[in-house]
């Protein structure tokens, strides 16, 4: 089962003098997570040693498999790399959103071997970012990362207070319906006596009348 492992490139963060790698093995996918606008072209440069054919053996071809997601996961494009240095493109379409951009070697002797991949990506918008998912993130990847986590704790901390607000709203409806609930039984009840009440005196007091008349 490949594993994935994923890193948001910044590009307005990463100057393009920065130096940028990872290492791929067999049955290793790894994936840039790149955001990218509406109908963005981009232009991903790499350069991978490993794929000198000069420096292998004609037994043991290698190659890159290249896969383009777009935010819903559908696949937007695919490539084979077999140049040591080269440049290949895609569009984003009409979804603007975060991209995942995923290689994978597709030879079984590449189990011990690690595949060094450096990755310049620029799009259409002329901004340049250096890559890497090998040699650590960045200081300012590690600032941009606790400032996105930051505003993430602070909207978990806000819909925290507002799900508690809702639960004492809930709490006093359910404590103001009950009361109101007691009230209007305590109130029927006092009617129905006052009225069993003042119906038994009306009995008493006609016959009273019809005694006194003796018409009884």
């Amino acid at each position: 089962m490949a594993v994935l492992l994923f890193f948001t490139a910044f590009s307005s963060l990463v100057p393009l003098s920065r130096a940028a790698h990872f290492h791929l093995q067999d049955s290793v996918k790894r994936c840039v997570v790149q955001e990218l606008a509406p109908s963005e072209v981009v232009v991903v440069h790499y350069h991978c040693p490993s794929l000198d054919l000069s420096k292998r053996p004609k037994a043991e071809p290698m190659g890159l498999n290249v896969g383009v997601n777009d935010p819903e996961g559908f696949s937007i494009f695919k490539t084979h790399l077999h140049q040591e240095d080269d440049v290949f493109e895609f569009t984003s379409l009409d979804m603007g959103g975060m991209h995942e951009i995923c290689f994978k070697t597709n030879a079984s002797h590449a189990r011990d071997e690690h595949v060094k991949l450096s990755l310049e990506i620029t799009g259409s918008s002329g901004t340049t970012s250096s890559v890497s998912l090998e040699g650590g993130t960045t200081l300012e990847n590690i600032e941009s990362i606790s400032q996105r986590v930051a505003v993430m704790e602070s909207l978990i901390r806000e819909i925290r207070h507002e799900m508690d607000y809702t639960k004492l709203r809930e709490a006093r409806f359910r404590q103001t319906s009950d009361s109101t609930y007691r009230r209007v039984w305590a109130s029927a009840i006092v009617t129905v006596l006052l009225a069993a009440g003042l119906t038994a005196f009306q009995m008493h007091a006609l016959r009273k009348f019809f005694v006194q008349k003796k018409l009884v």
